[in-house]
C-alpha cells in the first residue's frame, strides 16, 4: 500500500512538475496586441482632410496671383500710355527750344517760355508717375515670386505630409504582419505543448488505472 501510495507521489509530482515547467509557454497567446491600430477610414480623413488644406491654401494664393496679373496687365497698359505721352512731351519741349533759339520777336519769345515752362512741368509729372508705374509694376512681380514660392512650398508640404501618412500605413502594415508571424509561432508552441502535456497526462491516467487495478 505504501509503494502504491509512493508511486502515485511520484507521478503527480511529475505531473504538476511538467505542467509548471510547460506553463510559460502558454503566455503571451493571451496577450492583447501591442500595435496601435488606426482605422483605414480615419488614414483616408486625415489624407483627405489634409488634401483639402493644401487645395484651399493654393487656390487662395491662385486668386492672389490671378489678381496681381490683372494689376501687372493694367500697369503695363498705363506704363504705354505714359511713355507715349511722354515721347510726344519730349518732342514738344525741344520744338519749343528750338523756336527758343531761333525767335527774334521778344512776345514771342516770352510766350514761347510760358509754353515751354508748362511742358516742362507736365514732363516732370508724366516722368514721376512713370517711375511710380514701374515701382508698382516691380512691387506686383516680387510679389509674383514670393507666390510662388509659397505654391512650391505648399505642394512641398503636401508631399511630405502624404508621405507620412503612407509611412504610417506601411509601418502599422510591418507591425501587424511582425505581430502575426509571433502569434502564429505563439500557437504551434501552444499546441506542442498541449500534445505533450496530453500524453503525460494519457501516461499518468495509465499508470494510474494500472496501480488501481493491482
Amino acid at each position: 500500500m505504501k509503494k502504491i501510495i509512493v508511486e502515485l507521489f511520484v507521478i503527480s509530482l511529475i505531473a504538476v512538475m511538467a505542467y509548471y515547467f510547460l506553463k510559460p509557454l502558454f503566455k503571451g497567446n493571451s496577450q492583447k496586441s501591442s500595435v496601435r491600430v488606426e482605422e483605414p477610414i480615419v488614414f483616408l480623413d486625415k489624407i483627405h482632410e489634409s488634401e483639402m488644406y493644401f487645395i484651399g491654401k493654393i487656390d487662395s494664393l491662385r486668386r492672389v496671383n490671378a489678381a496681381l496679373n490683372q494689376s501687372i496687365i493694367k500697369t503695363r497698359s498705363s506704363l504705354t500710355a505714359v511713355k507715349v505721352e511722354n515721347a510726344s512731351l519730349r518732342q514738344s519741349i525741344d520744338d519749343l527750344l528750338s523756336v527758343h533759339y531761333t525767335e527774334t520777336d521778344t512776345s514771342a519769345i516770352i510766350s514761347n517760355c510760358d509754353s515751354l515752362a508748362v511742358a516742362l512741368v507736365d514732363f516732370k509729372a508724366i516722368d514721376q508717375l512713370k517711375d511710380s508705374l514701374y515701382d508698382s509694376m516691380v512691387v506686383d512681380l516680387q510679389s509674383q515670386v514670393s507666390i510662388k514660392d509659397s505654391m512650391i512650398s505648399l505642394q512641398k508640404d503636401e508631399c511630405d505630409t502624404l508621405r507620412n501618412n503612407l509611412t504610417s500605413i506601411a509601418y502599422q502594415h510591418q507591425q501587424l504582419l511582425t505581430e502575426n508571424t509571433q502569434q502564429r509561432e505563439m500557437i504551434k508552441k501552444h499546441r506542442k505543448v498541449k500534445r505533450v502535456l496530453g500524453g503525460i497526462l494519457a501516461a499518468v491516467t495509465g499508470v494510474l488505472v494500472v496501480v488501481a487495478t493491482h
